[in-house]
């Protein structure tokens, strides 16, 4: 009698909520029903819950893979501005360093000109400075470019790891709900 009570009383309260998508007329109808019958419907209707409750989790899970994937996109994209803004600003030094360059070379020529007596052993530890100074420029920009091409391949690398992860995830979990698909019984039936 106790579990008889207990599945009327949950049979009034899911009528509350099913009484939605249901009309007069079905209402009228399952009035009629036997309890095994309304057993089946419910077990029917709680089934169709937790299909939707899956199908809400996916969705949702699917967003926040989607949303980490666009964050992960976004920081590529801003090392790779980094690295342009980066060369171009290499390139706009050695234009200028090539600007000085000449315009000291300019100036050396005019004081040649001027002071023949310059000894030439300065001339070349000026021209030694200079070029270890345009070595050493190189030097950084390419130990800059190694350390963000690193960077953006590390950063690929965790893409295509969580992209084959959520994929992973989705195949797993379409595999999952296509088992309890085939599993389920249907309730006015009784096949599989």
């Amino acid at each position: 009698k106790n579990a008889e009570m207990a599945i009327e009383k949950e049979l009034e309260e899911d009528d509350s909520i099913m009484s939605e998508d249901r009309s007069v007329e079905e209402i009228d109808l399952e009035t009629d029903l036997t309890k095994e019958e309304m057993l089946g419907l419910e077990q029917e209707r709680a089934e169709k819950l937790a299909l939707q409750a899956a199908r809400d989790e996916e969705e949702a899970q699917e967003k926040a893979e989607q949303q980490m994937l666009r964050g992960l996109q976004e920081g590529i994209e801003e090392r790779e501005k980094e690295r342009n803004d980066l060369t171009r600003e290499h390139a706009e030094l050695q234009k200028k360093l090539a600007a000085f360059l000449a315009s000291q070379k300019r100036r050396e020529n005019t004081e040649r000109n001027e002071k023949e007596t310059m000894a030439a052993h300065e001339m070349e530890k000026q021209y030694n400075d200079t070029l270890t100074a345009i070595v050493l420029g190189e030097e950084k920009l390419n130990n800059q470019k190694s350390e963000y091409d690193k960077i953006a391949i590390d950063l690929q690398t965790r893409l295509d790891e969580k992209e084959c992860k959520a994929t992973e995830i989705s195949n797993a979990f379409r595999d999952f709900k296509r088992e309890i698909a085939r599993s389920s019984e249907n309730s006015r039936t009784g096949k599989l």
